[in-house]
């Protein structure tokens, strides 16, 4: 193989992991566009923010019991930033345009009808960092387990393929208030 063949592969290996990285985020940004542009979160639900953030939280949790490549451990860490940012929009577009009452909801209430429903993006981030911490802690204690650290895999996949169910309830809720 020649140095041209070598450099040409060297980018598409480059090319190809900068894609696996952001891949997961770019969907987000007509999403963000739109919001930004209809000045509502109207349409995306809270919930795809949730089963992303956990999934990909226990995903790095994986990592840390069975290494793999460094380019998906990068997409769930841009994932993550990227679901705070989408979150951060939502609740401020909804504190802005409330559809509902003002009641306050906040995490440390701990009622279960208000879970993922809080006033404040300070409430989830709480239950994010209490999330980590459970998590981490776990993770620390069993990585030595091949079934734990498998079965943190296996949670973060199955809780990822739920994603199309929150956007799905919600869009069918907007298409039944516009008739």
């Amino acid at each position: 193989m020649g140095v041209a063949d070598e450099m040409f592969m060297s980018l598409v290996e480059f090319l190809s992991a900068g894609f696996m990285i952001l891949g997961g985020a770019l969907p987000y940004i007509p999403q963000y566009l739109q919001m930004r542009q209809e000045n509502s979160s109207e349409g995306f639900s809270l919930k795809v923010c949730l089963v992303l953030l956990t999934a990909n939280i226990l995903r790095i949790a994986f990592w840390f019991g069975k290494f793999y490549e460094t380019p998906l451990l990068l997409q769930s860490i841009v994932i993550i930033f990227t679901m705070l940012f989408m979150l951060e929009v939502c609740v401020r577009l909804r504190k802005e345009h409330p559809l509902s009452s003002n009641t306050q909801k906040s995490f440390t209430d701990f009622e279960p009808g208000d879970f993922w429903n809080w006033s404040t993006y300070t409430d989830y981030l709480q239950c994010i960092l209490s999330m980590i911490v459970v998590i981490s802690f776990l993770t620390y204690a069993f990585v030595d387990s091949s079934a734990f650290v498998e079965s943190i895999g296996t949670l973060s996949l199955c809780t990822e393929s739920t994603l199309h169910c929150p956007n799905f309830s919600k869009t069918s809720q907007v298409d039944q208030l516009r008739e």
